[in-house]
């Protein structure tokens, strides 16, 4: 009996063809990967998942997989979750090594932008509170966390242009662009495009999209979902349900239970399926 957990992505993978921003190009590493959704300073999740996927943790939580694997942050590591500063940190200190690629999410950029802010007061408790932890951390850490925040890309292409990832999700007229407006679409939801909702963003442009394999997070939906080839990793472990990684190119994914649920569950219970939903599922190992 077929897995369904296992199915293949729909449709033939498809390498982009255009240019690549030298920001944006890694088409020169080909993985495997294991992409992982949106950590939000859920450190002690992200430690179990990377060793279920099979890594080893050096003294200095730099990982290493018998296998070559290399892990991909699709963005928002801090934030919600108890430990932002630890979870920014290992994935700085991976990236360093070579062992990690990661791209800027909606929630570095906001901090990076709260940082030069005057007025602490206006912005949410959970940023506020990484604000701090950043403040109270040593000279050195701090400078460098930021600098790593201020250098991650909004896109990445891997493996020969077959696999793209993106923090929010976006059409293939923003793929491989760095004006103000992709790099937004990048990082967030347009304005008209809620969560699976009909309109531009989900129902409207994901199963039409004919691009390489698009992996995102951003939009917290409490299991991996994809439709064609796009792949929603973020299955909101802040709100009490799991941290998934997305594995390429077995098309696999693999997940642990939040310990704790951070912030107010948003879902229902049972979670709903969506028009465009894959029949692939996910299991907890």
């Amino acid at each position: 009996m077929t897995d369904p957990h296992r199915e293949p992505i729909v449709r033939p993978l498809t390498a982009w063809e255009g240019t690549v921003p030298r920001e944006y190009d890694l088409r020169s590493l080909h993985g495997p990967f294991d992409i992982i959704g949106d950590v939000q300073g859920c450190l002690d999740e992200l430690l179990e998942l990377v060793q279920r996927l099979g890594y080893r943790l050096d003294e200095q939580g730099v990982v290493h997989h018998p296998k070559g694997r290399m892990l991909v942050f699709v963005g928002d590591l801090i934030d919600l979750g108890p430990d932002s500063l630890g979870a920014l940190t290992f994935a700085m200190n991976n990236v360093r090594e070579g062992t990690a690629v990661a791209i800027r999410g909606n929630h570095e950029d906001e901090l990076l932008e709260a940082l030069s802010s005057t007025d602490a007061g206006r912005h949410p408790w959970y940023r506020r509170r990484t604000m701090q932890a950043l403040s109270l951390a040593p000279a050195g850490l701090k400078a460098a966390l930021v600098a790593f925040m201020e250098g991650l890309p909004h896109q990445l292409f891997l493996d020969g242009g077959k696999l793209v990832i993106t923090h929010a999700g976006v059409p293939e007229k923003f793929l491989a662009e760095t004006g103000s407006e992709a790099k937004q679409r990048s990082l967030r939801l347009p304005p008209s495009g809620r969560p699976y909702a009909k309109g531009d963003h989900w129902v409207g442009w994901a199963p039409q999209y004919k691009g390489p394999l698009q992996v995102h997070g951003h939009e917290a939906v409490g299991k991996v979902v994809h439709t064609g080839h796009v792949v929603n990793v973020d299955s909101g472990c802040m709100f009490g349900h799991r941290l998934s990684a997305f594995r390429y190119p077995e098309m696999t994914v693999r997940s642990v239970q939040a310990h704790a649920p951070y912030i107010k569950d948003r879902f229902s219970d049972p979670f709903p399926k969506f028009p465009w939903e894959h029949p692939s599922g996910e299991k907890s190992l």
